[in-house]
């Protein structure tokens, strides 16, 4: 059992995405909207759902399942079941 699988059971309610570390992520990035953008270790998907507002086309990988569970589903937002060194 990873870390995350250990701990995510309650992720989601302690953790919220922070607009200043939203915004500066889409200032770093420098893409237009529209553009796909993997989100590595995606956790919950909170930064990947603010992305994805923010117009970008998101594929969220993450390897624990405990962790997808949380997401909320939206179908805009693509998932893989892997870790960073196995992606497909």
């Amino acid at each position: 059992m990873t870390r995350y699988e250990s701990i995510g059971g309650s992720y989601s309610q302690t953790r919220k995405p922070d607009a200043r570390i939203t915004r500066r992520i889409i200032e770093l990035l420098d893409l237009p909207a529209g553009s796909t953008v993997a989100d590595i270790g995606a956790g919950t998907g909170n930064y990947s759902r603010e992305l994805q507002h923010a117009g970008y086309h998101m594929v969220c990988v993450e390897p624990s399942s405990v962790m997808r569970a949380q997401a909320p589903l939206q179908p805009q937002l693509r998932w893989i079941d892997a870790s960073a060194e196995s992606i497909p």
